[in-house]
């Protein structure tokens, strides 16, 4: 399915989001959770070396990387298959990437918990060090 991938990323503002899949073909999804965000981050900096300055590569969302070499430098990604009728959660901070395996119908929204205030407020620390 053309334009079907979606490079790795977080939620704007480190928000929470779900994403509920309607109808069609299964999405897959890997994730990785926030205690490794900046394992990711270092990893992408590393393998996309002067193609983006510093920590803002993955602010563009339109970065991958294969997940095995993320496992290699010890980042930890876990694989889900997103089924019809199936709903899948992303935590603050939680970088995820991912494909549809062919046509569907998903849905997402991000929302935010009073929890979140302090992590609302670290995103804002990281986007003005990375001028975002």
């Amino acid at each position: 399915m053309t334009f079907s991938a979606f490079a790795w990323h977080t939620e704007d503002h480190w928000n929470s989001a779900v994403n509920f899949n309607h109808f069609g073909e299964p999405k897959i999804w890997y994730c990785v959770p926030a205690r490794d965000a900046h394992k990711l981050e270092a990893a992408m900096r590393k393998y996309h070396h002067g193609e983006v300055e510093s920590d803002e590569l993955v602010h563009h969302v339109t970065t991958t990387l294969n997940p095995h070499l993320l496992i290699n430098e010890g980042v930890s990604v876990s694989r889900a298959e997103q089924n019809p009728g199936e709903y899948i959660f992303q935590f603050p901070r939680c970088y995820h990437t991912g494909f549809n395996s062919g046509f569907n119908f998903c849905e997402a929204v991000n929302y935010s918990t009073a929890c979140w205030a302090h992590m609302g407020r670290m995103s804002l620390s990281n986007y003005r060090r990375v001028k975002r």
